[in-house]
């Protein structure tokens, strides 16, 4: 694992630290973690919605492809 230094404001640490203790996190470290993960997926999230969209309108209604998925 790779560690990372950041210089932070007293008022961002502080801030910091009511999160984690707001959000019942162990340390710091965890809560930035959550923070990257959150990221992360709602970029992945991003990607799957404009894929679709550009993918265009399906000729299919959506009941047409309910069934189809369930078999």
């Amino acid at each position: 694992m790779k560690q990372l230094s950041l210089d932070l404001t007293n008022t961002t640490y502080h801030w910091l630290n009511s999160q984690v203790k707001t959000n019942h996190f162990a340390n710091i470290n965890e809560y930035l973690q959550n923070l990257i993960n959150k990221e992360q997926q709602q970029q992945s999230l991003q990607q799957a919605i404009t894929k679709g969209i550009e993918s265009g309108i399906s000729p299919h209604s959506f009941d047409e492809i309910t069934n189809h998925l369930q078999g």
